[in-house]
């Protein structure tokens, strides 16, 4: 019987250790701090996971340069000021993070608006990325479920960017298999068609680990883009049955 009962806890032990802790969508979080100050003039906020608060875990980023996983090179797109200009000017787009802001309160291009990562007005058109960094000080399993909706000229990757450096590329939407289209249909009857990278993730990361998720506009690549705007993805796939969902096993 001691045998038994050694073996159960063990058993229960085993399965406590091997839990899968959630990670809440950026949204909320994201909306909190740019509205109440706190993320100002940073490119990260907190996240929530297993019901618990972590400081600093998402970043956002527009790709200064370079076209594929191992050539970008990420810059920050920091969050303006809730009482600034450009705030009060795109106010429809709260929360808003920009390449910079002048002292006059206007920004530049790339930003995130609302959450659509955007290009216009600028000459900076290779692309927009976010992502989020291991939150705990040990190796960990990282699973990636669902959908994300981007626009079809943009190329998709989603990789990891190791603490030394190197990259990890973990799917690309040239992939026919990993990409699909879904006929949406708006109030009057008008139809169009959403595009949507598969996400079926399984990787390991270790401390300092960042997964990065980057569009870029190899057709805009070098090119002003003017009022029209050139855009990549959105944060949120718009309707929870295709948005990310990411969890950790310790």
């Amino acid at each position: 019987m001691k045998k038994l009962a050694a073996l159960l806890t063990f058993a229960i032990c085993f399965a406590a250790a091997a839990e899968e802790l959630k990670m809440d969508g950026p949204m909320e979080l994201f909306k909190k701090e740019w509205n109440d100050g706190t993320m100002t003039g940073k490119n990260t906020h907190s996240a929530r996971i297993g019901g618990k608060v972590y400081p600093d875990i998402w970043h956002y980023w527009y790709v200064d340069s370079g076209l594929t996983p191992e050539t970008i090179k990420l810059a920050p797109l920091n969050a303006i000021s809730p009482d600034s200009k450009a705030a009060k000017v795109w106010k429809n787009y709260h929360p808003i993070l920009a390449k910079s802001i002048n002292e006059k309160g206007s920004m530049s291009f790339p930003a995130l608006l609302r959450n659509s990562l955007i290009m216009i007005h600028t000459k900076k058109t290779f692309g927009c990325a976010y992502g989020f960094k291991n939150p705990f000080d040990q190796e960990v399993v990282c699973y990636i479920e669902g959908r994300l909706l981007h626009e079809k000229q943009a190329m998709i990757y989603v990789y990891v960017k190791h603490a030394d450096g190197s990259v990890t590329q973990l799917v690309k939407d040239d992939n026919p298999d990993a990409v699909e289209d879904v006929v949406q249909t708006y109030p009057g009857g008008r139809t169009g068609i959403r595009h949507y990278l598969k996400l079926q993730i399984e990787t390991h990361l270790k401390p300092g680990d960042l997964v990065v998720i980057a569009g870029v506009r190899p057709d805009l690549n070098g090119k002003y883009v003017g009022k029209n705007g050139g855009g990549t993805f959105h944060i949120n796939g718009w309707g929870k049955p295709y948005n990310p969902v990411i969890s950790f096993e310790k």
